[in-house]
């Protein structure tokens, strides 16, 4: 983040830090954020076509996007896998501390919800040493850094390819 978008940040997050330490209104927030959050990009994953469309395309009922456009409607993993793989696009799920989960927020933009289908050579671009990992000239990737530590904090964006082999070795031992 630039200094502007920080001094933003900050003054956003000024009058709801108080109240997030209120359990109930902190865990609303976060469900009702990740909730529209969801709404929001399946919305736009669907661009033109009907819900209709929309359903046949990823091979469920209509009845299954309109509840995955519904703010108000639970919101089904395996759907939301269904939908990542008709798009040829992966889905992300993890869990972080909240400091985390609101710089990561701060960053979405307007270009995160222009997703490019799976390309085999942005994937082979990563087993190249010093060459971007995702290759469009769309997204202006920002790694946001832990104000205490100075370390980088992984994004949706940007990661580390040594954490993602260790956790994916890790998970393969079956250690996780």
């Amino acid at each position: 983040m630039n200094q502007e978008q920080l001094t933003t940040f900050s003054r956003r997050m000024e009058p709801l830090v108080p109240q997030l330490a209120n359990p109930e209104f902190r865990e609303s927030f976060l469900e009702s954020s990740i909730t529209m959050s969801v709404c929001n990009q399946i919305r736009a994953m669907r661009g033109d076509k009907s819900q209709k469309e929309f359903s046949e395309f990823i091979n469920k009922p209509q009845s299954v996007v309109s509840r995955l456009e519904s703010p108000d409607a639970p919101k089904s993993l395996k759907s939301m896998l269904d939908i990542a793989h008709a798009h040829k696009v992966a889905l992300l799920v993890k869990f972080v501390d909240y400091p985390t989960y609101f710089r990561l927020t701060s960053l979405y933009a307007a270009e995160w919800f222009k997703l490019e289908p799976y390309n085999q050579n942005a994937m082979e671009a990563l087993t190249r040493p010093h060459q971007p990992a995702v290759i469009t000239e769309q997204q202006n990737i920002t790694t946001p850094v832990h104000k205490n530590t100075g370390d980088t904090i992984p994004s949706d964006l940007t990661f580390s390819i040594t954490q993602l082999s260790s956790q994916a070795s890790a998970w393969q031992g079956g250690q996780l």
